[in-house]
């Protein structure tokens, strides 16, 4: 959808200026090698390799990269570099988006079976402390454990119920995490687990925040509790023992890249010299620094949307 509507931008300016050259595209295709020693070295400590570079962040094929860089490659154009936007939420074996939020689940660290973050953090700031906190395994780093009550559906098209997938979700009972924990290589204290979602929990219900770190947002316990009809939870109902939770491995992975082509507000790419290039707009993400450190999550539309219809009118007034 969102290539359709460069497309349509681009289709409609070339239409009337077929002397106009007009680069579109996402960046993290075009210049991934620098893009990601950039980030690797200055943001997130080395820990990003190259498997966290996804599909997401890439161009769906070669074809619309080409025609993002097929003017620019004999030109002498200017790039800003920019950070990379982490999505926290990825699968640990290919990089993908796993869906979710934090507002219902806690992110536990491996190694102490303690919570060390407020899940309902921005993006950058999960994705630096799940590097901090979280374990090397299978090869990636960041690696923590994130458990929700199975009974709370996890947003966007999840494609699992409450199957077995390995190395990604599994459903048990707080008494049966033990085994999948050994099992995938875990040593992680399933007590001190159960200690940290107890407090997480009473917390909610009693209206505190938990001991270990606090957070803003609450949507769901993670054990199980019924209701009274103001909403408010019967706290002596609470039972974690039997509740059906829902235990994913996951890790942070690159999901876009605030750095690219370098442009005036119109859209001109300027060159080395911070001049416009005659006759070459750039829109989209194959462009930097509208977005600064770090991405909101949905301007990147946004961006499309605008950045597309500007460099048409820009190409409109020019011609």
């Amino acid at each position: 959808i969102l290539n359709c509507i460069l497309d349509i931008a681009f289709s409609y300016s070339m239409a009337y200026f077929k002397s106009s050259k007009f680069a579109r595209g996402q960046i993290a295709f075009n210049f991934k090698n620098i893009i990601f020693h950039i980030t690797s070295e200055f943001i997130f400590d080395n820990n990003i390799t190259e498997r966290y570079v996804t599909i997401i962040c890439n161009c769906n094929s070669v074809i619309n990269c080409i025609s993002g860089v097929i003017y620019l490659v004999f030109i002498s154009f200017r790039c800003c570099f920019g950070n990379s936007c982490m999505t926290p939420i990825s699968w640990v074996d290919n990089g993908d988006l796993a869906f979710g939020g934090g507002d219902y689940a806690v992110y536990i660290n491996p190694t102490t079976g303690k919570r060390f973050v407020d899940e309902t953090s921005e993006r950058d700031v999960l994705s630096l402390g799940e590097f901090r906190n979280g374990i090397e395994w299978n090869g990636h780093k960041g690696v923590f454990i994130e458990i929700a009550n199975a009974a709370t559906p996890i947003p966007g098209p999840y494609p699992y119920k409450d199957e077995d997938v390995e190395g990604r979700q599994y459903v048990r009972t707080i008494g049966e995490i033990a085994d999948v924990l050994k099992a995938e290589g875990f040593d992680t204290d399933v007590e001190t687990i159960k200690a940290t979602i107890e407090n997480y929990d009473q917390a909610i219900i009693n209206g505190t925040q938990p001991q270990d770190v606090s957070k803003k947002q609450f949507s769901a316990l993670i054990g199980d509790c019924e209701k009274n009809e103001d909403g408010s939870y019967k706290a002596d109902t609470y039972n974690l023992d039997d509740a059906k939770l829902r235990i994913r491995f996951l890790a942070p992975s690159t999901h876009h890249t605030m750095g690219g082509i370098h442009v005036d507000v119109k859209r001109h790419v300027l060159d080395a010299d911070e001049k416009p290039i005659a006759g070459l707009y750039a829109a989209g993400e194959v462009t930097g620094g509208i977005h600064g450190g770090n991405r909101l999550g949905g301007n990147a539309i946004t961006e499309i949307f605008v950045s597309g219809r500007t460099a048409a009118n820009a190409i409109s007034e020019d011609n």
